[in-house]
């Protein structure tokens, strides 16, 4: 976000980034998109002065 970017496109660019493994908890997709969402919903709370989302 520091580039600019959103918080979405923050969790989209941490996701790409990252290798996710698979085991009997979740599995790599799962991971992937949560992923996103908490790394979108970290970026939001930080543009509100850290509040919780």
């Amino acid at each position: 976000m520091a580039a600019g970017g959103t918080p979405a496109e923050a969790g989209e660019a941490a996701a790409r980034a990252l290798t996710f493994g698979t085991d009997l908890r979740a599995g790599a997709d799962y991971r992937r998109e949560m992923t996103k969402v908490l790394v979108r919903r970290a970026a939001e709370a930080c543009g509100k002065g850290g509040a919780q989302a």
